[in-house]
């Protein structure tokens, strides 16, 4: 597996980004996926193997605040069992703002919980549909 992205890689990548956006040309970006809020972007272009999720702009006290508040996030739901994925929070500081990255390994599409969902029948007793009721209504202490 390739290296994680350095935060160097993140501010080459986020060059690209704005490129992409004030051309409209997104030719140059290996998108992933579309999230609630960002676009995550594979890294390296040539054979992903992290998933760089990119954030709205941030002043860099949110940001600061955006980062404690998902890594004491990713912190408790490991303490409860969880297992969750690596998670780094990495910024890119530009002029007037900064561009916060989740950085996670690239997982293969088909263990992702709707893809499990969507290649299987509707059944409300699926084994990804139970561990996820009985994580959420009964985490381990």
């Amino acid at each position: 597996m390739a290296a994680a992205p350095t935060t160097e890689d993140l501010a080459q990548l986020e060059a690209r980004v704005r490129t992409a956006l004030d051309s409209g040309d997104y030719s140059s970006l290996r998108i992933i996926g579309f999230g609630e809020i960002s676009v995550g972007f594979g890294w390296p272009d040539s054979e992903p193997a992290w998933v760089c999720k990119r954030s709205p702009a941030f002043t860099e006290a949110e940001f600061s605040a955006y980062r404690d508040l998902v890594t004491s996030y990713v912190a408790e739901l490991r303490a409860t069992g969880i297992d969750v994925v690596d998670t780094d929070v990495l910024s890119v500081r530009r002029t007037h703002d900064t561009i916060g990255y989740l950085v996670q390994p690239l997982l293969p599409h088909e263990t992702l919980g709707r893809e499990v969902l969507r290649s299987s029948e509707p059944d409300a007793e699926h084994p990804f549909i139970l561990a996820v009721a009985e994580t959420v209504g009964h985490p381990s202490p």
